[in-house]
């Protein structure tokens, strides 16, 4: 008996979010890099010091980390921390909510390879 495993047919996990842009942008996030998950999940643990401290520095490397997060879509379309905030208009609270739903949409991809 032959096993096969088809690696194209297989659909990857996918975190679709709308922006507040005008057009209402959806982008579908997929699996970030390992360096990514890690830097992710430090900055995810400190998010009630970011949010409580308003550091305008740490405030804006959160800002640049959830862009990283999001250019990672099978949309191809790229987005910076200063798009994010002007274009897209996303608030410091946006940041924290996405950091929710993207902290529990990779527990929901680790729980799946268990």
């Amino acid at each position: 008996m032959v096993k096969k495993l088809d690696f194209n047919a297989l659909e990857q996990p996918v975190l679709e979010i709308t922006l507040r842009d005008p057009e209402k942008t959806v982008v579908r996030i997929v699996t970030p890099t390992e360096e990514l998950i890690e830097r992710f999940t430090a900055a995810a643990a400190d998010i009630q010091s970011i949010t409580s401290e308003n550091n305008g520095e740490t405030i804006r490397a959160l800002y640049g980390l959830v862009a990283e997060l999001i250019n990672n879509n099978l949309d191809e379309l790229k987005f910076t921390a200063e798009s994010l905030r002007t274009q897209y208009n996303m608030k410091l609270y946006d940041m924290v909510i996405f950091v929710k739903v993207y902290l529990e949409f990779i527990k929901e991809i680790e729980n799946a390879k268990n």
